[in-house]
């Protein structure tokens, strides 16, 4: 499912080239005090970013980005994942945590790297977290430096490194075949579908990952267009071409203004019971203020979606701390929140004499970290170098200006398909419940995993 999102995100950094010089830096730190799981004194630590009474990490984010979307939100999700800890528990052995620096990338692959080096070189912080952003020119340095680093992996340079973790694992495969979007147009009743892309190579390849997908499971793909360009403004010969060809379901590598022109042609060619799989835009004010024109998407969520908060303590914890701060609760806050959960669990497993060395290695036991239920299971121990087998991705449909679940059930948001090998998807799926990943080890059985 990353493959998607990664194509998409890589494509508006191409649009930035243009942005500014200027940095913008925001302070901040944790709140809170005590001594936190590590008795009545903090063990000696000779460390970056490590004092007697603090725990010093900073953030590398896209604020400056083309649709200009709110990634610096992630910084006010780790912000609050922090007051959390430092309130109720104290900190982490004795130690404040503090998020002292979220730096602007400018969406730029050089800023991205000059901004890493200044909070490992100057500012001196222990960790980098969190990195949100659309482009991660500073991955080869920090993995050398062997900075644990946590963040939103959408790029292919995640995945490898040790050190590097993405809050859903860190291997992506932008060309791999998934079973998801194939199951969601096989729950719709289509079997012809389309498949549309920009021309950037990231957003091409996206799209043949998307097209060896649904031939391998026996779709027809009708109808394919990977020539777009960015910011295009006529799709009307591509959706002539859709109509004649029958084919009704469109999976798309393109951001929410390329699918809302999209949508927007096909009804205006008369085009009737169409949907279009779009792999971003879950953001419920967005869809709130386009309600009519995205009416006909389905989005793939990958945690427990907002619908489900009632059911899940992780996200209820997460909104209840977020909205504490005074915080935007959106994907972003959760983001940070869940990336600051990783590594403060991380902290712990390691042990009050922790280096970055042990705290990267203690991460990498971990087996099944799910944020406090938030995520399904991701276990550390492959998550670096191999495409998980088992799809669990939660969906949600546009209706009526708000986003529906759909293919789950009320209690199980996320529906599995899986099995590396496997040709033929399951009607219905297994499902996931919002706040029991141990209904993990069922699912994985009964997908033969």
């Amino acid at each position: 499912m990353r493959k998607r999102l990664v194509a998409v995100l890589a494509v508006l950094a191409l649009a930035v080239a243009a942005c500014g010089n200027s940095d913008s830096d925001d302070d901040a730190e944790g709140g809170g005090g005590g001594d936190g799981g590590g008795g009545d004194a903090a063990v000696s630590v000779d460390q970056p970013g490590v004092t007697d009474s603090a725990i010093r990490v900073g953030g590398v984010v896209g604020t400056t980005n083309p649709l200009g979307l709110p990634y610096d939100n992630s910084c006010n999700g780790v912000r609050a994942y922090f007051d959390y800890v430092n309130e109720t528990e104290g900190g982490v052995f004795g130690r404040d945590l503090e998020l002292v620096e979220c730096l602007d990338d400018q969406t730029t692959k050089s800023k991205n790297q000059q901004q890493a080096r200044k909070l490992v070189e100057e500012t001196g912080v222990f960790a980098v977290l969190p990195v949100t952003t659309s482009t991660f020119g500073a991955a080869k340095y920090l993995a050398e430096e062997g900075v644990p680093t946590f963040g939103w992996n959408i790029q292919e340079e995640w995945s490898g490194p040790p050190n590097l973790f993405g809050e859903r694992g860190s291997f992506i495969c932008a060309g791999c075949t998934d079973p998801d979007v194939p199951y969601a147009a096989q729950q719709l009743g289509f079997d012809k579908v389309a498949v549309l892309s920009y021309t950037a190579p990231q957003s091409k390849q996206c799209a043949d990952g998307n097209i060896e997908s649904f031939q391998r499971y026996g779709f027809d793909v009708a109808f394919q267009d990977t020539s777009l360009a960015y910011g295009f403004t006529d799709i009307s010969a591509d959706v002539q071409r859709i109509k004649d060809s029958g084919a009704r379901f469109i999976a798309t590598c393109m951001d929410v203004n390329g699918n809302i022109r999209l949508a927007e042609g096909l009804r205006n060619a008369g085009v009737e019971g169409f949907a279009i799989y779009a792999p971003q835009g879950y953001d419920q004010e967005f869809v709130a203020e386009f309600a009519d024109e995205l009416g006909g998407f389905y989005f793939a969520v990958p945690f427990t979606p907002f619908e489900f908060e009632d059911q899940n303590e992780g996200l209820a914890l997460m909104r209840e701390w977020v909205e504490k701060g005074g915080y935007d609760v959106n994907e972003f806050a959760l983001v940070g929140w869940s990336l600051a959960s990783m590594f403060v669990e991380g902290l712990k497993q390691a042990g009050e004499d922790f280096t970055r060395e042990s705290v990267v290695d203690a991460v990498n036991q971990i087996t099944d970290w799910t944020a406090g239920g938030i995520y399904p299971p991701i276990d550390w121990t492959k998550a670096h170098s191999e495409q998980w087998p088992t799809a669990c991705t939660a969906w949600v449909k546009v209706e009526g200006g708000s986003f529906v679940p759909v293919f789950g059930t009320d209690t199980e948001p996320f529906v599995c398909v899986g099995g590396k090998d496997v040709e033929t998807l399951p009607d219905p799926a297994p499902t996931l419940a919002a706040n029991d990943p141990s209904t993990w080890d069922k699912v994985f059985e009964a997908l033969g995993g």
